[in-house]
């Protein structure tokens, strides 16, 4: 595997970059001057050492969960406690307006409805009337006429089945 510890990604046939980091002991230990290489101690390497060793997150128990909650429960019931109940007037003003809306609502639904039939009533009548207008346009046959039609049929039938 290849180790990158220059500013750039590796060329070639690699596809990952390491990045090497340094170990929080080893620059706590050059910070205090307890190392090899010797460095000047820091006065106070504290503030960098909480910084480096950061505690882990820390599980809370049951108890502290239940406590928790209770205590978000109490605040919701004081924060609903502390609402001004509502006026009667205002209601009677918000129900009056919710029943008018109501009304509203159910005159445009009949009126959308009888728009509704009334274009479907619109629309039998034309092609009623498309229909008049087309026997009126197809020449009336005379009954020789149909007699041959008719007989055209039976034997183009009697044809088909004989052929089977």
């Amino acid at each position: 595997m290849n180790v990158n510890t220059g500013p750039g990604p590796i060329r070639g046939r690699c596809r990952f970059t390491i990045v090497l980091r340094p170990n929080p002991a080893y620059i706590m230990a050059v910070l205090r001057g307890q190392h090899r290489s010797g460095g000047a101690a820091v006065q106070s390497p504290t503030r960098l050492e909480n910084q480096l060793f950061m505690s882990s997150f820390k599980e809370p128990t049951f108890q502290e969960r239940a406590a928790l909650a209770a205590k978000a429960k109490q605040a919701a019931l004081e924060k609903l406690r502390a609402k001004p109940p509502v006026d009667e007037a205002v209601l009677a003003a918000r129900l009056e307006a919710a029943r008018v809306r109501e009304a509203a609502q159910a005159k445009a639904r009949e009126e959308k409805l009888a728009a509704r039939e009334a274009e479907k009533a619109l629309k039998k009548e034309r092609s009623a009337q498309a229909v008049v207008a087309e026997k009126a346009k197809a020449p009336a046959l005379t009954p020789e006429e149909q007699k041959a039609i008719r007989d055209a049929k039976y034997a183009a039938r009697k044809n088909r089945k004989g052929k089977r």
